[in-house]
């Protein structure tokens, strides 16, 4: 019982320190709880792997995070998707939701001064798509983002009409998301390094050189007008 304790949860995967035996055929765990047991114990690896089997949805997926022996097989990523309520319940489309693509969502509500995602049950939040850096201007007390991709438009567009919405950062050829929080959380992303990551702490630092840039946003209601918030910067520099 003590070990279906550990195995049932959730958080468990942060506490773990992994030890490989040469047949890789067990664990050793320091489990850091108040326990009538050792600090180190072995359990077989099949019967982990036997367990989890067992084991509810979410608690599967923190555990495929754990190690690849565990990874989700096509039945889970198939439930995952139902579970989400997606149009293609694939590994592909349960990652684009998760990762905020806009493409991978289309069951929105109106909550709170929110437009809320039915997929995720919270406030709809998501990337941009990539822009580039000649649509992208500085000011002294912020910048602007311009976004020219026809498919992010047209979504924008579709959720204005379904909801009877406008939207002054909207026009027929692009959409401009405005910045005036200067230390809003940025990162650099280096393609040359293996897609290294440097945070940037300040817009003038982060605008001084790189390729595309796009902006992590929700969507907030005032009356009937839209307003795209944006929440956190990324630049990708080759």
């Amino acid at each position: 019982m003590l070990y279906l304790c550990f195995i049932f949860n959730p958080n468990l995967h942060k506490h773990i320190f992994r030890t490989y035996s040469e047949h890789n055929t067990k664990y050793n765990y320091n489990t850091k709880y108040n326990c009538r047991t050792s600090m180190e114990r072995m359990i077989p690896f099949d019967c982990i792997r036997l367990i989890i089997t067992f084991t509810r949805l979410k608690e599967r997926f923190t555990w495929s995070l754990v190690h690849r022996d565990f990874a989700f097989q096509e039945n889970d990523w198939y439930f995952w998707g139902k579970h989400f309520k997606l149009k293609y319940k694939t590994r592909d489309s349960v990652k684009e939701l998760i990762g905020g693509h806009f493409d991978a969502q289309y069951l929105f509500g109106t909550q709170e001064r929110n437009l809320w995602s039915f997929h995720l049950n919270k406030p709809l939040q998501l990337w941009s798509p990539w822009t580039l850096k000649k649509f992208c201007r500085k000011y002294t007390k912020g910048c602007s983002m311009s976004f020219r991709n026809f498919a992010f438009i047209d979504f924008i567009n579709n959720i204005t009409s379904n909801f009877g919405l406008k939207s002054t950062q909207l026009t027929c050829q692009s959409l401009v998301v405005k910045i005036w929080n200067k230390k809003i959380p940025m990162v650099y992303i280096y393609k040359r390094n293996t897609l290294k990551r440097v945070t940037k702490l300040h817009i003038s630092s982060a605008f001084k050189s790189f390729d595309l840039a796009r902006v992590f946003v929700s969507f907030r209601l005032h009356g009937n007008q839209l307003l795209l918030y944006p929440h956190r910067l990324e630049f990708l520099v080759s």
